[in-house]
């Protein structure tokens, strides 16, 4: 008995953080954001409204091969902080990239520089729904790259 009581309580030690490591160790980056939308949620939007700014922050390569939404504007977004500008802050602005990933950085930026109201789009959302795209050509030197 005073062999086994020492291995009851490593396990009952051993369980509980196993516990608190799976509960803390989830990275931020797989936490859902909310302010993604849907395609459905992005097309009703559009249908509504013209009055919405479309931010593309993939690169421009991206966009001739993969194909990009009606309207939407162009900015990388290795480029954006230095084109804020560009970006009207009075009305809604929609951050987009192939996975969301970027386009949720995007959005972290533009609400550090005082833009409100920002959501985040997966272009692969609108591909798999099959809504239309345009293929805007790449600058030949975007090409090369």
């Amino acid at each position: 008995m005073k062999r086994i009581l020492p291995l009851v309580w490593m396990g009952i030690a051993l369980g509980a953080f196993a516990v608190l490591w799976a509960q803390t160790a989830t990275p931020a980056a797989a936490k859902p954001d909310p302010r993604r939308i849907s395609a459905v949620e992005l097309e009703k939007m559009l249908a509504a409204s013209a009055n919405i700014f479309l931010l593309d922050v993939r690169e421009p390569k991206e966009l001739e091969e993969e194909g990009a939404i009606k309207g939407a504007i162009n900015i990388p977004l290795g480029t954006l902080a230095d084109r804020l500008a560009q970006v009207p802050k009075g009305m809604p602005v929609v951050s987009i990239c192939r996975r969301a990933h970027r386009a949720a950085r995007a959005a972290d930026l533009l609400e550090k520089n005082g833009y409100t109201g920002i959501r985040t789009f997966a272009m692969n959302d609108w591909r798999e729904k099959g809504y239309p795209l345009e293929h805007p050509k790449a600058p030949p030197s975007e090409k090369k790259k």
